[in-house]
């Protein structure tokens, strides 16, 4: 019964879940109890919102160019700041004593909350800046933009870095392990970025057409990238090198995932198909197994943790579950009469996003059906 929900923040715990959107009214929901705990009126249309580590304080941001911060237990406003320009995404730094704003305009600023003034202010990007995200070890933001440049600042620092990727839209880009950025977009070209030489070094020979997709194994050794024709390459970052390409599907590629260990991964696209390839240096690009009727099609990808158990969720409404070390269909089960969008995995929980306005979480192991949030 909600308006349009653009953004979404979820405790580190899982038990409660943030939403703001078009409906200007933010919202927190228990997700043991599928209870909306409290909303709270906004003014305009809110397009972000971002928790602290602490989990006490909620950051709304919109098109009013101001930043609401909210009691998280009781959704009372607490405090607002300007800002210039409307808000598109938020993050707080990792000592929750300051917000990052990004916007349509072409800054990424650091406002501390204690005063409501500007920490640093973060240039060079041109254009807007849809999406923020803080580095691991709380010391870089990376910024996006319209110009096919990936930027990194440093959070101390009113200095940033450019990385300069030679592209004209980025379409994936993932944090490597050593605070490096690996990149890949619509001029036929992935790459690497490390802060050891701040060089852009170009993956070659690469595809002759857009990559849409590509993934990293948490190590950073291996990716993957994928193009609109259905192309596929193996990387070796360490070696800069190409391990093997190969002809993966007959369709536009949908999504890639790698899996944690970097052994296999599992793509999917508009042919109607879901493959498991190896990565194995003596077998890569070998197909190992496919699953797919031609005309079921998964929009989302994922790999369970510990176990290289892969999640696929299809436009038929429908999750199936592999076990991708001995290539057994552990599930193949319907959950929803519309398109499943999206996925997400928090240790046993699988959150379903489906086309009905509605989000599902799922003890996965035990395949139960814990509740269905309608948003």
């Amino acid at each position: 019964g909600m308006a349009s929900v653009i953004s979404v923040a979820v405790d580190r715990a899982a038990r409660r879940a943030y939403t703001v959107g078009w409906g200007r009214i933010a919202r927190c929901f228990d997700l043991e109890t599928d209870a909306c705990i409290w909303s709270t009126h906004v003014g305009l249309p809110g397009f972000a919102v971002a928790l602290n580590g602490r989990a006490d304080t909620l950051a709304v941001g919109g098109l009013e160019r101001a930043v609401r911060l909210l009691d998280t237990e009781t959704g009372a406003v607490r405090s607002t700041f300007p800002v210039a320009n409307d808000t598109l995404d938020l993050a707080f730094t990792a000592d929750d004593e300051a917000v990052v704003v990004s916007g349509t305009r072409e800054t990424v600023r650091i406002v501390e909350l204690a005063t409501a003034q500007d920490r640093a202010v973060l240039r060079g990007a041109l254009g807007r800046v849809p999406e923020v995200a803080l580095a691991p070890d709380g010391r870089r933001i990376a910024g996006t933009s319209p110009d096919g440049v990936v930027r990194l600042w440093p959070v101390d620092l009113q200095d940033h870095i450019v990385v300069r990727t030679g592209q004209r839209e980025i379409n994936e880009a993932r944090w490597l392990p050593a605070g490096g950025v690996f990149f890949a977009g619509d001029d036929p070209i992935a790459g690497t970025w490390m802060p050891a030489d701040a060089v852009v070094d170009a993956l070659e020979p690469s595809h002759a057409v857009a990559v849409l997709v590509a993934d990293v194994s948490r190590d950073g050794r291996i990716a993957v990238t994928a193009d609109s024709d259905g192309r596929m390459i193996a990387w070796d970052l360490e070696r800069a090198a190409r391990l093997a390409t190969w002809n993966g599907h007959a369709g536009v590629m949908q999504d890639v995932a790698v899996a944690p260990d970097g052994r296999t991964a599992v793509s999917s696209a508009f042919d109607g198909t879901v493959r498991l390839w190896s990565l194995e240096p003596d077998r890569c690009g070998e197909e190992l197994r496919a699953h797919g009727d031609g005309e079921r099609f998964s929009y989302a990808l994922a790999y369970a943790d510990p176990r290289a158990t892969s999640f696929l969720a299809d436009n038929a409404g429908r999750v199936s579950i592999w076990d991708t070390e001995t290539g057994r269909l552990l599930r193949d089960d319907s959950v929803s009469d519309t398109p499943v969008r999206a996925m997400g995995i928090r240790a046993e929980l699988l959150a379903i996003s489906c086309g009905a306005g509605e989000v599902q979480l799922w003890d996965w192991r035990r395949w139960r059906h814990i509740r269905t949030i309608e948003t």
